[in-house]
Order: C-alpha cells, then structure tokens, then sequence
C-alpha cells in the first residue's frame, strides 16, 4: 500500500522517545509513528462499530450488563497489548 505523506508537529520529549523505540525495534520513527497510528483507527474503528451495534441492541430491547460490557473491552485491549516475558 503507497504511503501518503504529511507532518506532524511533536515536542522534543516525544520526538526523542520515538527515535529510542525505533532504535530499540531495528525500524525508523516513521515506521514506529505509522504502527502507532494504525493501531489507533484499528482501535476506534472497533469501537465505532461495537457502539452501533450495542445502539441498535438496545434499540430492540437486548442488551448486557455493564460488567458484561467492561469484561469484553478489557479483552479488547489486552489482546491489543504486546505481553512481556
């Protein structure tokens, strides 16, 4: 897939902590930056559909308990998170 350039303004902090992640991770702090955003919209794309979906259950009368609702978007975001050894 073709990249599409653009900029980003970022302070120094930030900016040094990418170039030690992408050191760390053999990669380029676009690369690093790139990864970060995608895993962000994959993120929010999920969650855009699961609040429609949950609106339209709740429309026709279902639902799940909150406690339901937490325990499946804590597996989310665990299954999104890199686990250390």
């Amino acid at each position: 897939m073709a990249l599409e350039p653009f900029s980003v303004r970022a302070d120094a902090k930030t900016m040094e902590a990418l170039g030690r992640i992408a050191a760390a991770m053999d990669r380029s702090r676009n690369w690093v930056i790139n990864d970060a955003l995608k895993a962000y919209v994959e993120d929010h794309v999920w969650l855009e559909e699961q609040v429609a979906r949950s609106r339209q259950e709740m429309a026709d009368g279902q639902g799940i308990p909150h406690d339901q609702a937490m325990a499946r978007l804590r597996h989310h975001l665990a299954s999104r998170t890199p686990s250390c050894p």
